[in-house]
């Protein structure tokens, strides 16, 4: 897969949920599916954490037949899951990380359930994944949650309605400060080699709705100032105290106008960048209007302090500078 093949399917999500990029080996290296992250605060709080693990149980709920594989606290390897409650796991495993944070400040909370085609671990992004990683007291930071699925989950000739309720369902359990759901590079969790990177960097650059999602390193960048957002997508979910910065709900509704779609959830609401996501093409001038203005009106809320950015671009391109083109790839 390359631009072009994209170019010519960006129409038809269906058709993407085919494409692959393979590395030197021909294996798949890099896919396009769903990906949401979610960014919240008071990860530290055992409240929090199982409220992040609620979030699991409803991806387990919605795509339980596919999950496989989980990642275990006391092992450096992935287990298969098989007849393990993995969500009565997780919340076994925050309340005991919570009571260790709780002596000595310095316990990180992180649970990972995987789902890889026809239940066999490989070394390839998994179709299907859910990460949570809530800091803890001695280093506060953003916590969150992030997801990827395949753009094609629901059934054939649905609109994208199941997309917009999950986000919406997962944003009102665990009332984020800002998150976003778009289509996306989708890498191998865990560790990803920087060749796979690079084959995708043109992907990256030339299309705006095509989200790249590095949570780790961008929390690990923002911790000077943590109530900033990560950047927009499709949908875009910022919390109540976002929305008062902007002047109030109902003066967003008027910036945006009534091709803008905007849903509230417990603690926030979420914009949606027109009826269904676009990729743009930056080649072709078309930077889709809806995230133009989605993109316009919470800039004053972006991240833009970055010292070494999100990105390893390739030589001689600066990783500062390129994330920075990155954050203003509507304009």
């Amino acid at each position: 897969m390359d631009s072009s093949e994209i170019a010519a399917h960006v129409a038809n999500l269906r058709d993407l949920d085919k494409l692959v990029i393979v590395n030197q080996r021909g294996e798949p290296a890099v896919w396009i599916g769903w990906i949401i992250a979610l960014f919240f605060e008071n990860g530290e709080t055992l409240e929090k954490r199982l409220l992040a693990n609620r979030v699991l149980r409803d991806f387990l709920a919605t795509f339980g037949k596919y999950i496989t594989h989980y990642d275990p606290v006391d092992a450096n390897r992935l287990r298969e899951i098989g007849d393990l409650d993995v969500a009565a796991y997780s919340d076994r495993n925050a309340e005991e990380e919570t009571a260790r944070d709780g002596r000595d400040g310095n316990d990180f909370y992180v649970a990972n359930i995987y789902g890889f085609p026809g239940g066999k671990e490989v070394v390839q992004p998994a179709p299907f994944y859910l990460a949570i990683a809530a800091t803890y007291r001695a280093r506060p930071a953003a916590s969150y949650i992030v997801a990827n699925f395949p753009l094609t989950w629901f059934p054939p000739g649905d609109d994208l309605t199941p997309v917009v309720d999950l986000f919406l369902r997962w944003c009102g359990i665990v009332k984020p400060a800002h998150g976003t759901a778009s289509p996306g590079l989708v890498f191998t969790q865990g560790g990803s080699p920087r060749s796979d990177f690079l084959s995708a960097y043109p992907l990256i650059q030339r299309f705006p709705g095509l989200d790249y999602v590095d949570a780790a390193r961008w929390r690990a960048q923002n911790r000077a100032d943590l109530r900033k957002i990560r950047t927009i997508g499709w949908l875009t979910a910022i919390d109540d105290g976002f929305v008062g910065s902007l002047g109030g709900t109902h003066h967003i509704r008027n910036k945006l106008g009534p091709d803008i779609p905007i849903n509230p959830f417990p603690g926030g609401l979420v914009i949606q960048a027109g009826p269904e996501p676009r990729l743009g093409d930056r080649n072709r001038g078309d930077v889709p209007a809806p995230y133009r203005a989605v993109a316009r009106l919470v800039d004053p809320l972006v991240f833009k302090a970055f010292r070494r950015g999100v990105f390893l671009p390739p030589a001689p391109l600066d990783a500062a500078q390129e994330t920075q083109k990155w954050l203003h790839r509507f304009d």
